[in-house]
């Protein structure tokens, strides 16, 4: 029986050489190392795989652009600033919208559209502002948040009053 396979089974002897100790030490160690090795490795993919996947999920993969309206002579409302979020299949719309009559405008609604290459709705969402009255000549913020819609180019942003007429 050779020494390796003795040391697996039994105690070695005293009478073993030393370069057979070392031998035999090193078969004993090798399959504890590569063990180890393993676990450090499985370990390390388990934490650093999640975290790469959600960085390749939660890009962007297309940037709306936000066509720009027009003010009319007659309209309540100006936007003043918009900005766009993609993170996780969905979109966030900010923004800021300013009154510009000299009353107050009750139950403001936000509207977004979103517009294919040919400029035809594809997808929309609305939602009221913050505060129940927007004063006269005075700034409120909206957001919108929406699952992304493939396909989707620019966007639009149009307000109204609560399931009434437009103010743009």
């Amino acid at each position: 029986m050779s020494a390796a396979l003795r040391y697996c089974i039994e105690p070695c002897d005293v009478q073993d050489s030393s370069a057979d100790a070392v031998r035999i030490e090193r078969a004993y160690r090798a399959p504890r190392m590569r063990r180890r090795f393993r676990r450090l490795l499985v370990t390390a993919s388990l934490l650093f795989l999640p975290v790469v996947g959600l960085a390749l999920y939660s890009s962007p993969l297309n940037q709306l652009t936000l066509i720009p309206q027009t003010i009319s002579k007659t309209a309540s409302v100006r936007l003043l600033s918009t900005h766009y979020a993609e993170r996780l299949g969905y979109v966030t719309i900010t923004g800021s919208v300013q009154s510009l009559l000299s009353q107050p405008i009750n139950h403001v609604e936000a509207e977004v559209e979103i517009l294919n290459a040919k400029e035809q709705p594809i997808g929309f969402c609305s939602a009221l502002l913050p505060t129940n009255s927007l004063a006269a000549h005075s700034k409120s913020s909206f957001q919108l948040i929406m699952p992304s819609i493939p396909g989707g180019i620019a966007y639009q942003v149009h307000f109204r009053k609560l399931m009434g007429s437009t103010l743009d």
